[in-house]
């Protein structure tokens, strides 16, 4: 596996096309991690890693003939996994904890177990946090109103947004606008 030929500091000889390849997937990964204005750095640096490994691995499977061990998931982490791909779809609307777990097909019950269980945290604050991430990247955008973000982020109305944003945030949507520039 990757990690013995990492503990036996094994060295290993690419062609000059794979080594180049190498040398682009650091300097994207260089520039991602230096990127202060990405909302999803974290989510480009992970995927830029994993693109590493896949690659660290494929050059080991072809030295030593090994295969990528198939990934299993148990039905909770099938749910979980599928609930963090709908909240972090740009076109998908944030739902309630029962829409959610609709959607997912299990009774909202289960659906909160499983969060709690995988996460450390409820479904209803994992929706919540992504609601105000979101809601802090639109009004640092000065281009669309408090109305229109409180629409955009699946509020009834401006008030119950204004109300929602200040229980986390401690100031109103304005109050944040104002202090963002």
């Amino acid at each position: 596996s990757l990690r013995v030929m990492a503990i036996r500091h094994e060295i290993v000889h690419v062609d000059e096309e794979k080594l180049n390849y190498f040398v682009r997937l650091f300097d994207v990964l260089y520039t991602k991690s230096h990127d202060e204005e990405s909302p999803n750095k974290h989510k480009s640096i992970d995927s830029i890693l994993c693109a590493i490994a896949f690659e660290l691995f494929d050059i080991h499977a072809s030295i030593c003939g090994a295969e990528m061990p198939k990934q299993t998931y148990s039905s909770a982490e099938h749910i979980f996994q599928n609930f963090i791909k709908l909240l972090s779809d740009p076109k998908h609307p944030y739902l309630s904890v029962n829409e959610y777990a609709s959607e997912l097909n299990v009774t909202p019950k289960y659906f909160s177990s499983v969060c709690k269980k995988l996460s450390g945290k409820t479904a209803s604050e994992i929706i919540n946090e992504e609601v105000i991430k979101s809601a802090q990247i639109m009004l640092r955008d000065n281009t669309k109103s408090v109305k229109q973000i409180a629409d955009a982020l699946n509020f009834t109305n401006q008030s119950h947004f204004g109300t929602f944003f200040r229980r986390y945030m401690g100031m109103s949507p304005h109050q944040f606008r104002g202090e963002s520039f």
